[in-house]
């Protein structure tokens, strides 16, 4: 493991500070010779410039935030579900959750209905950007829906929630002394 910090020397202080890397090359060598000595020296000197251009590497996407595009695919069907899907091609996903919260709130759609209904609405959230509220949305349709698709996105939203409070974090003002 390696401890990777920055540091002020103005100030004298740690800036910033990552542990428990899995980053690092570590070697043990002994040589009988000089010349022996000296051309394991080249091979460290050059597993230590390795090394450091994979933490540097590291600590850029750590501290820089990376837009990455998804795909996701939603349910479609007849009905509500299949004019909501013409809202959605057209841009207009309020129009299209509103679809689909009449089938969730309709006591004759069945369960699968309602779960798909559900998991799209969770999508709708996540493009808004409400990780939270689409995760909850997500949980409850893989409940009702009971399939890898539904449970897959269930987890995938789990991460980003996880990735986005790194994002507020590295993008948070420094606090009062730093």
């Amino acid at each position: 493991c390696i401890r990777d910090s920055m540091y002020d020397a103005d100030e004298d202080r740690i800036l910033d500070e990552v542990r428990d890397r899995a980053i690092g090359s570590s070697s043990r060598q002994e040589a009988y010779s000089t010349e022996e000595a000296i051309r394991q020296l080249a091979a460290a000197s050059a597993m230590i410039g390795n090394d450091g251009r994979k933490l540097g590497s590291e600590y850029g996407r750590r501290i820089a935030p990376t837009w990455v595009g998804i795909e996701r695919k939603y349910y479609a069907g007849g009905g509500a579900m299949k004019l909501a899907k013409n809202h959605v091609e057209a841009g207009d996903w309020e129009g299209a959750s509103a679809l689909w919260r009449e089938v969730v709130d309709d006591p004759d759609s069945s369960a699968k209905k309602r779960g798909k209904a559900r998991y799209n609405l969770a999508i709708a959230a996540e493009m808004e950007t409400k990780l939270k509220k689409a995760h909850k949305l997500a949980q409850k349709a893989a409940i009702e829906l009971h399939n890898n698709r539904s449970q897959g996105y269930v987890r995938s939203l789990e991460r980003r929630v996880i990735e986005q409070a790194k994002v507020e974090e590295q993008l948070a003002p420094p606090e009062e002394g730093e």
